[in-house]
C-alpha cells in the first residue's frame, strides 16, 4: 500500500473552515457525490478508450511513467489483466458515497484508484492522466463552487 501526504496552503484556510463548518451533512454529501458525477464514475459505462499502450487522445504509444513500467506491462500479460486490457468497471464502481457524523466520506478502495484518479499530492499515472480526470482537481472545483455560492 502507498503512503499518501497532503499539503494544504493555508492562506484563506480560515474562511473556508467557517464556510465548510456551517455546510450540513446533506450538503456535504450532495458535494461528494457531484464530485462523483462529474468524474464520470456515477455509475454509468465505463469511457470507451483504444487499448492501454495508445493515446486517447493522439492514438500514438502511449506515455509511460518509465520504461521499466512499460516492460512490466508486457512482461506480465498487462499486469496478468490481458492484452488488450478489457476494463471491468473496477474504478468506477469501486467509488462510494457515505454520510458520516459532520459531513461525507468520498472514497475508492479500489487497490489502483490513486493511480488512475491521482494521490492528494497531485501525482497521477501518466498512462491514466490522459484517460480519467484527476480526483483533487474535481474536488477542489466543486468545494470551491460549494465556498463561493455559500
Amino acid at each position: 500500500m502507498a503512503l499518501v501526504v497532503c499539503q494544504v496552503d493555508s492562506t484563506g484556510l480560515d474562511q473556508l473552515i467557517i464556510k465548510l463548518q456551517s455546510m450540513t451533512a446533506e450538503v456535504m454529501t450532495r458535494m461528494a457525490t457531484d464530485v462523483q458525477v462529474q468524474m464520470g464514475i456515477d455509475g454509468d459505462a465505463a469511457p470507451s478508450f483504444p487499448p492501454a499502450w495508445l493515446s486517447p487522445v493522439t492514438g500514438v504509444p502511449q506515455s509511460w511513467d518509465s520504461e521499466i513500467q512499460k516492460r512490466a506491462f508486457f512482461a506480465t500479460n498487462g499486469f496478468g489483466k490481458g492484452i488488450p486490457y478489457q476494463r471491468m468497471g473496477g474504478y468506477i464502481s469501486g467509488w462510494t458515497v457515505t454520510p458520516i457524523d459532520n459531513g461525507a466520506e468520498l472514497a475508492n478502495r479500489c487497490g489502483y484508484a490513486a493511480a488512475v484518479g491521482g494521490f492528494p499530492g497531485g501525482w497521477q499515472s501518466a498512462i491514466h492522466a490522459e484517460r480519467w480526470q484527476n480526483t483533487m482537481d474535481v474536488l477542489t472545483q466543486v468545494i470551491s463552487d460549494y465556498v463561493e455560492g455559500q
